[in-house]
């Protein structure tokens, strides 16, 4: 039989270029602008793969950019950052990942009903409890909304103020216990679909002191946003919410939404500084920048996405 023919040497042979990967596959350059929760979980999911820089405006990443270090080092985050597990799962599912560690916190409030003066302005006395009127726990309480707590200054002398704040309580509880009766119902029902916060209660005719002086001021804090954008939220996600705050255990189980859960708030046990740090491992930062634009096609970079902005160091405009 005929030998088969003598391959040439190696350096003879001809090159054959691999084959590139799918795009999918490729490690990619990827920016990722503002560094809130958002930033910090797309961030951190996508460097496992690719080169990742995170540009923030703040001097540092945003979600613990206006954090206050004491002098004794206890670290402050600001604003107020707590989260419900049953309401947040993919947040604690991302916590548990990454080992943060989270544990139970009060969040315990008062809403201070300002006795008028002579004249009718509203004002804090001195050495006055002024009156008090709805107080909300979360920690040790079967019932976790909230509740009335009203206390009268014995020693108040202006008495039309306190009776007026007696008529105005009791006005707003009997009004907080048909909105925590009745919009369950609605939310099961789907008569919040399509319906921003403020719509659903302007149809149900709530009252100014309800809407501005007790759901608002909660939901502002939650929300870190002003009213006008509270009254935007979709009915739906505030009802959602106050459902997983356990805000029904009261009712009776066929009065709750079907969604119904119940779970504590939990703070960042070492504060969110800890959470930036371990979502922005690995990542490059662009701290201090000013976003110019964002081009998704720049012909100058090969057809691909480039962000130009302002160096802080050099003041000059950069584009990467």
């Amino acid at each position: 039989m005929p030998r088969p023919p003598t391959p040439p040497p190696i350096g003879d042979r001809p090159l054959r270029a691999p084959t590139p990967p799918p795009l999918s596959e490729r490690p990619l350059r990827i920016a990722v602008i503002g560094s809130g929760i958002a930033g910090l979980s797309a961030s951190h999911l996508l460097s496992s793969k690719h080169e990742v820089t995170i540009f923030e405006r703040e001097a540092k990443l945003g979600m613990d950019a206006h954090a206050v270090q004491n002098k004794d080092g206890t670290h402050f985050d600001v604003p107020l950052r707590i989260f419900n597990p049953m309401y947040y799962p993919n947040l604690t599912a991302l916590y548990d990942k990454v080992k943060v560690a989270y544990e139970p916190v009060s969040s315990a409030f008062s809403c201070t009903y300002l006795l008028p003066d002579p004249v009718g302005r509203s004002r804090l006395r001195s050495g006055s409890t002024s009156l008090a009127y709805f107080r909300y726990s979360n920690l040790n309480s079967i019932v976790k909304l909230p509740y009335p707590a009203l206390s009268l200054d014995p020693l108040a002398k202006w008495v039309p103020g306190w009776v007026s704040a007696l008529k105005k309580y009791v006005g707003l509880g009997c009004e907080l216990g048909y909105f925590f009766l009745m919009a369950p119902r609605h939310l099961d029902a789907g008569k919040l679909a399509h319906k921003t916060l403020g719509s659903y209660l302007r149809e149900e005719n709530y009252s100014d002191v309800l809407i501005n002086e007790l759901l608002y001021p909660m939901l502002t804090v939650v929300c870190t946003c002003s009213y006008s954008a509270v009254a935007s939220y979709p009915a739906e996600v505030i009802i959602a919410y106050y459902n997983a705050q356990g805000a029904w255990t009261w009712l009776p189980s066929f009065m709750r939404s079907k969604n119904f859960s119940s779970g504590d708030h939990c703070r960042v046990t070492e504060g969110v500084c800890d959470v930036v740090e371990k979502l922005s491992r690995g990542c490059a930062q662009r701290l201090g920048t000013k976003i110019m634009s964002v081009n998704p096609e720049d012909k100058d970079n090969g057809g691909l996405c480039s962000v130009e902005y302002v160096d802080p160091g050099t003041k000059n405009t950069r584009i990467e």
